[in-house]
């Protein structure tokens, strides 16, 4: 569960996470010599606003029209541009905020669709290093509270939900003395009490394209407030039943008959009273509610006045784990295979049944549902890959800010060295194998009770974008390193607190089987790939243990098998609208007919579209019947297929297309399919004309 931390100044470091949910309406009432301070931009410009590019890769892009505030360049082009794993980025510091101390501050953020890096706010800002910040991230998946103390960043608050890019997010700060609260839309997500910063400025934070408006601050709301610090809704507290501490900041609590109460409720029944609420610092309300066994609750605070209510705050889905029945919290520690690099697919990740996690690519949350499904307890895992980082990395400058910023994280998942394979400052495998297990040894010293270690995934090619002719042939020499790691990762087992992670080599490669159209390019997964991925690491937690190598290696969700990715560049992948569905052409897929949806899709080369050939296209669709669509140039007639009949359909709508050439595909499909499936090239089909390269939809 989430821990206050008191220090000898009297302030409260928490070292958990956050947030509160439940929704609240209030307009901020009061004034001050220096309150209100406004913009909405509605000038065109950003005069009194100053900018900062905090250690960021690209050069920030920030302008202001008639209606807003726009930075529109990714600052972070690796995901790398962070200190220990705190992200650094671009802001605009309001010039004329800086000796503000107390104060509420309102703006609208709208992430630009497309966008998924941190967007936030600082305040009480006196510096790069001194500040408080409101970061929201949807590549990871999070939303936190921190506090940059020279240089040193802690966190107050965090959940594993960031936002749906496009969703315009009102973030409202309310810091009164030691006192922090923060909502979001409505919701008091976060609130903390804490010292560093008694008093400084605020500024808008972006590494991405994001839009500010509406910038209000004033003086604090009067009205009486209370946000739960912790436990944290959606989240898992593992290894039930527990004492669960309730901890909630309040301000201005009625005096002199102001109280708090703090109770619980599963299943929507009746809400159970906890202990006694007691005020340590002020507006600090500590409650402990004992025993509780395993399940899923909502917690509230009530603020009172003479024992009638004046506000409340409600965390929803607070699970309590087991060992007996699952639901534990885990740590996914990696590089970009991790966070997510390659998965542009967000419908997957934004579709969970359980929403802890809101985030729009990597593996980890899918991971956190499926556990959650197969288990029948809630499980949640955080994302905590960095791209580009090596396992020395992992080792020396991530692992304890990780730590710090997870104390109830009872497991941990470890997927680090395919970047030491580079050809340049390769890892000897003895000292791949001695980072691994000194991570091992934090992690299970810092309380997780069992690491899980992959065996990493191949590499394609010796860099992004060439591909071995043979990834097998020992003249692939990054693959001989990779298959010499596992066997040391592999070596790592049996130790106690130590199981196999998936075999993620054996399960994309070996002799007789070569998976390379689930990658997007040599090294990164595409979103079917994480997927694959994510199921493959549910199999070996849940039904483990792992005995590599694995040969051949059962397929844990659909794809289309056998499909060569050599020949003709062909990729599966999974439809969503915006794809580009090309393997070498910008255009992309503007309207997606439902009966499509939850379609794989299988790409090539727009410059194909003169083949001719019998057997363009191969592929096994398995033994369940499918249905399999081809969508062409209505200017030319479908491919001819070997193996299938294929006739016209009309959808619920038209499979829309950017290319002005195509406007709308036309569609012929083949139901009931089963194993291998034949299609010609592009103009295989009697009486063929010149057209565009077409696109194979194949619906499980």
């Amino acid at each position: 569960m989430d821990r206050l931390l008191l220090t000898p100044d009297g302030s409260v470091r928490p070292t958990g996470d956050g947030p509160p949910e439940s929704s609240r309406d209030g307009a901020p009432t009061g004034g001050g010599s220096d309150l209100p301070l406004t913009d909405d931009f509605s000038d065109g410009n950003y005069d009194g606003w100053t900018i900062v590019d905090d250690s960021t890769q690209f050069p920030s892009n920030w302008s202001a029209g008639s209606t807003a505030m726009v930075q529109s360049q990714w600052t972070n082009s690796s995901g790398k541009d962070v200190t220990e794993t705190y992200h650094r980025g671009s802001f605009a510091r309001l010039t004329s905020s800086a000796g503000l101390s107390d104060y509420r501050l309102s703006v609208d953020v709208t992430p630009e669709s497309g966008s998924a890096d941190d967007i936030g706010v600082m305040f009480r800002q006196t510096d790069n290093n001194n500040y408080y910040r409101v970061s929201l991230n949807s590549l990871s998946g999070f939303a936190r509270l921190e506090s940059n103390l020279n240089g040193t960043y802690f966190t107050l608050a965090r959940n594993f939900r960031g936002y749906t890019p496009g969703e315009l997010q009102n973030i409202v700060v309310e810091v009164e003395g030691p006192l922090i609260q923060v909502f979001v839309n409505g919701d008091p997500l976060f609130s903390a009490r804490d010292t560093d910063h008694p008093s400084g400025g605020i500024a808008l934070y972006s590494r991405d394209n994001s839009t500010f408006d509406n910038v209000n601050i004033t003086a604090n709301d009067t009205a009486p407030e209370i946000v739960i610090h912790s436990p944290v809704a959606y989240s898992v507290l593992p290894n039930g039943p527990l004492d669960v501490q309730v901890t909630a900041i309040a301000r201005n609590v009625p005096s002199p008959n102001g109280s708090v109460r703090v109770q619980y409720s599963t299943g929507g029944g009746s809400p159970v009273l906890c202990n006694a609420a007691s005020e340590g610092p002020v507006g600090v309300f500590v409650a402990q509610c004992p025993g509780l066994p395993a399940s899923d609750y909502a917690v509230e605070a009530l603020l009172l006045d003479n024992g009638g209510e004046v506000d409340r705050d409600t965390n929803n889905s607070v699970a309590i784990g087991s060992v007996a029945t699952g639901g534990n919290r885990y740590d996914a520690l990696g590089n970009s295979i991790t966070r997510g690099v390659g998965d542009d697919f967000g419908a997957d990740n934004l579709a969970l049944n359980d929403q802890r996690t809101i985030g729009v690519a990597g593996w980890p949350a899918l991971l956190g549902d499926l556990l959650t499904t197969a288990e029948g307890a809630p499980n949640l895992v955080g994302n905590e890959g960095i791209p580009g980082d090596r396992a020395d990395d992992l080792r020396f400058t991530r692992l304890a800010s990780i730590i710090e910023r997870n104390p109830d994280s009872n497991r941990a998942l470890v997927t680090i060295g395919t970047n030491d394979s580079n050809s340049f400052g390769t890892t000897s495998a003895s000292a791949l194998k001695s980072h691994i297990q000194n991570i091992i040894n934090e992690m299970r010293l810092a309380g997780r009770d069992t690491v899980y270690v992959a065996l990493l995934p191949p590499a394609w090619g010796a860099d992004l974008d060439t591909p071995f002719a043979d990834p097998l042939d020992p003249g692939s020499t990054r693959n001989q390193t990779i298959i010499g790691y596992n066997t040391a990762i592999a070596s790592l087992v049996p130790q106690t607190g130590v199981l196999l992670g998936p075999d993620l080599f054996s399960c994309f490669l070996t002799p007789t089987v070569n998976r390379f159209s689930l990658f997007k390019d040599n090294l990164h997964p595409n979103a079917l790939g994480h997927a694959f991925i994510a199921a493959l690491w549910r199999d070996a937690i849940v039904g483990g243990p792992v005995v590599p190598p694995l040969n051949p290696c059962p397929a844990p969700i659909y794809i289309l098998e056998s499909l060569d990715p050599y020949i003709h560049g062909h990729k599966q992948n999974y439809l969503e609208e915006g794809d580009t569905y090309y393997t070498d052409s910008p255009f992309a897929l503007t309207n997606i007919p439902a009966e499509l949806a939850s379609g794989i899709f299988v790409s090539q080369a727009s410059i194909d579209n003169g083949n001719g050939d019998s057997d363009f296209l191969n592929f096994d669709a398995g033994t369940a019947p499918v249905t399999v669509y081809i969508a062409y140039d209505p200017a030319g007639t479908p491919p001819a297929s070997s193996t299938h009949a294929f006739s016209p359909v009309t959808l619920s709508s038209g499979l829309d297309v950017s290319d002005p050439a195509v406007g709308t595909f036309s569609i012929v499909r083949s139901t009931g399919v089963t194993g291998q499936v034949i299609i010609g090239g592009t103009l295989s089909g009697p009486g063929a004309a010149p057209q565009q390269s077409y696109l194979v939809i194949v619906v499980p």
